[in-house]
């Protein structure tokens, strides 16, 4: 095999990885698996797990305000147990349910408004 093939090779396969890891991380990480929310909040939804000394939890805050669907805030040191029962481990975690309790979209971090209203849409 000519030197010229097996590094065309090797660059083909380092850019198809990449673009893998990519795609994985894109769907899962800024999402990850949905944290089950039901019996914190009836009906279409948000539930976001915060800190009082966290300063992204209070801007996710502001940026929620303009969704318009009830918000349910779960603070780590007034239910540390429903973080922990949840598997919460980083916050902000924001979850938007739809009507039937069920996750329809979940931000890890802080989500842009037009994101947020995306996903309040499908819950409704």
């Amino acid at each position: 095999m000519s030197e010229l093939l097996r590094v065309v090779i090797v660059v083909v396969g380092v850019a198809a990885a990449l673009a893998v890891a990519g795609l994985s991380r894109r769907s899962a990480g800024r999402r990850g698996m949905p944290i089950e929310v039901s019996g914190l909040l009836e009906g279409p939804g948000v539930v976001i797990f915060t800190k009082d000394d966290c300063a992204t939890c209070v801007e996710m805050l502001d940026r929620l305000a303009p969704v318009g669907l009830p918000i349910r805030q779960v603070r780590a040191e007034e239910e540390p147990d429903e973080l922990a029962v949840r598997s919460v481990t980083a916050v902000p975690l924001t979850v938007i349910q739809d009507g039937t309790g069920r996750p329809r979209a979940q931000f890890r971090g802080l989500a842009s408004v037009g994101a947020l209203r995306r996903a309040a849409r499908r819950a409704r």
